[in-house]
Order: C-alpha cells, then sequence, then structure tokens
C-alpha cells in the first residue's frame, strides 16, 4: 500500500512521534519477541537523528510499509483519550486525606496461563478470586504498609485507577508519579455504562467530566456506582517525567496510543483518522503517527485505541471529551509477515 493513501500523511507532525518510535525500538531491541524485521527496522531508526518532519517521513518509508485495518469487512473504529491526572494526597492519613491509594499487595498472585494471566489469592492451598472493589474500599483486608498515599476522596482514586497513572501533589510541596502495576482480576466495567442504562445522564452528555460531576453532586449515590466497576488498580511509584506504558517506556504525551496487545506488538506506529473536540467545542480533524506504547481494560479489539494527551487541564479536556470513530493504518517492518486472528490488513 502506498503511504498517499494514509489522510494528510504528507503534512503530518512525524517528528515527534519518530522520537516516541526511537523510545519503544530501544527496548524492542532487548526483546526476544520481535522477529529479525523488526530488529533491522528499529536499528535503522536509532541509528538517524530525524530533525524535521520530512526527514521523519522518509526514515519511515523506507523501514516500514503501512497496512489499513479491516475487521469484519469494517474500517471504522472507537478512539478515546486518556490523561494523567494530578490529586492533593498525603503521605500520611488524616482527616481530609483518608482514601488509600495502594501498591500490590504481597498476598496477590499472579499466574500466567494460556489464555492470560489468572489474579487471585490463596486460600486454603487453593486460588480463589481477589477482593473486589467494594470488598477493598469497605473492609480493612490490606494493611498501611500496602498504602502509597493517601487521598481525600474515593471519586478521584477511581479516576487515576482508570487513567492508569499520575500525581499525587503532596502537602510538603513534592509530588509521587504513580503508575500501573497490578489489578485484582475483576473485569473492568465503565461506570459510564451504570449511568447511562439508568437513565441518570443522557447519551449525549456522557463525558468523563459531567460523570465526575454527577458524583459529586450525589454523595449518597456515589459509592454505589464506583462499585459497579468490580475492578481496582494498584501503583508503583515512578521516577520518570512521565508515566510509563505498558510497553516499560515512559509515554510522549499527544503521540503514544494504547492498544489492544492480542493483536499487535509493543512500538508499532499507527496512523490515525479520527477527530477531537477543542474546548471551543469544535470538532477538529486529527490525522497523525502514534506509537503503541500501552493498553488498558477497556481497549479492546483491532480497529480500538486510547490515546495519550499528557497531562494538565487541556489534556484532561482532550481525554475526557474523546470518543469518536476513525479509521487505522498499522505501519509494519518491511518484509514482515504480520497475521491477525479475524482481521484483515489491506
Amino acid at each position: 500500500m502506498s503511504y498517499q493513501i494514509l489522510p494528510n500523511w504528507d503534512c503530518g507532525d512525524q517528528m515527534y512521534a519518530y522520537q516516541a518510535l526511537q523510545i519503544s525500538c530501544k527496548a524492542i531491541l532487548t526483546n526476544k519477541n520481535y522477529n529479525q524485521n523488526w530488529i533491522t527496522s528499529c536499528n535503522n531508526v536509532l541509528a538517524t537523528y530525524a530533525h524535521t518532519d520530512r526527514k521523519a517521513r522518509e526514515i519511515i518509508e523506507q523501514n516500514f510499509s503501512p497496512y489499513l485495518v479491516r475487521y469484519d469487512d469494517k474500517v471504522e473504529g472507537l478512539f478515546t483519550g486518556y490523561y494523567a491526572p494530578a490529586i492533593s494526597g498525603s503521605l500520611y492519613r488524616n482527616e481530609e486525606y483518608s482514601v488509600p491509594i495502594y501498591k500490590t499487595p504481597n498476598n496477590l498472585v499472579q499466574k500466567k496461563t494460556k489464555s492470560g494471566t489468572q489474579y487471585g489469592r490463596i486460600v486454603k492451598g487453593k486460588l480463589v478470586p481477589y477482593y473486589t472493589r467494594e470488598e477493598i474500599s469497605n473492609n480493612n483486608y490490606l494493611s498501611k504498609k500496602d498504602v502509597i498515599a493517601w487521598v481525600g476522596s474515593r471519586i478521584e482514586r477511581t479516576f487515576l485507577q482508570i487513567q492508569g497513572s499520575g500525581r499525587i501533589e503532596l502537602t510538603n510541596g513534592e509530588t509521587i508519579l504513580v503508575g500501573y502495576d497490578s489489578q485484582n482480576g475483576h473485569p473492568y466495567r465503565p461506570i459510564g455504562r451504570y449511568l447511562l442504562e439508568n437513565k441518570l445522564i443522557p447519551r449525549e452528555e456522557i463525558t468523563m467530566q459531567s460523570i465526575k460531576k454527577w458524583l459529586y453532586d450525589h454523595p449518597q449515590h456515589a459509592n454505589k456506582v464506583l462499585n459497579y466497576d468490580p475492578s481496582f488498580v494498584f501503583f508503583r511509584v515512578l521516577s520518570h517525567s512521565n508515566p510509563i506504558g505498558a510497553q516499560g517506556v515512559p509515554l510522549t504525551p499527544s503521540y503514544s496510543i494504547a492498544i489492544d496487545n492480542n493483536y499487535y506488538q509493543y512500538g508499532t506506529p499507527v496512523w490515525l483518522s479520527t477527530s477531537y473536540q477543542t474546548p471551543e467545542q469544535k470538532f477538529q480533524k486529527l490525522d497523525r503517527l502514534l506509537i503503541a506504547q500501552d493498553t488498558g481494560g477497556a481497549i479492546n479489539g483491532p480497529i480500538r485505541g486510547d490515546i495519550f494527551w499528557g497531562n494538565g487541564e487541556l489534556a484532561e479536556y482532550y481525554a475526557g471529551h474523546m470518543k469518536h470513530p476513525g479509521t487505522m493504518f498499522v505501519l509494519l517492518p518491511k518484509s514482515n509477515e504480520f497475521r491477525l486472528t479475524q482481521t484483515n490488513i489491506t
């Protein structure tokens, strides 16, 4: 397939995505799950500095071939966004900050199986399901040694878990960057679905911001809604300036994308053609090269992605208001034989 098929390829800002690709390539070269075509392409990418978009396009075109992703005879999928929230917190529990942000507890067992990873705890020699969100929130099953920091609201903790990473701004002026480490193994159920099904927020008004506002406006019902999602995320403290994605590399704001890693290898360049909403409530076309460096519990299917927008109020707005259809092209190392189960790439 020619690169001219990619919408607006010749006027894209590929230089920043190229820099993110170089970060991924360093990880790929240390991973035995990538074939020789990936190794060759990544060596070429790392050996060449791209100081302009044109140079980045040139190197990418020399080393990768684009493929339109088609699934069940459809080329359109759903694309959303996420960001790294900043919330106030403390290293010590007090009246204002009483909700714990947990690290992975010692009694959480992660067992690799052919169908994926099983999570649970050992009871009388048997692996049983780990505690649900409601059980963790309502009982003292985890100890203080499992706490990274304390925040002021279960609502803020839940949204931190949904985003997968964020900053905790401490009362002493310091900041802790935390990122996803593990989870309790229960399936993710979006609380927005509960609000829609119970007709608490109209479908056309559902955004991350409207969901959060509803929860704060209805404190007597908030915990019931939050507990609709039984999944629970555990965090680790990060030392980088940006959150770490599932590939194990720092994410690049606006140029990293979370994908379903059942279909794509981390580090895969993705040309995405979709749209996003600005604070002026205008829809802007988004044709951009992004690098697959993360995944998430709600990212399922071959035409599905979640753009990392970074941190701050603007990133929060973009992430909270993005839920748009789009098409995607994957860029694969040349001569790479690539197959997707039940998926056609043309």
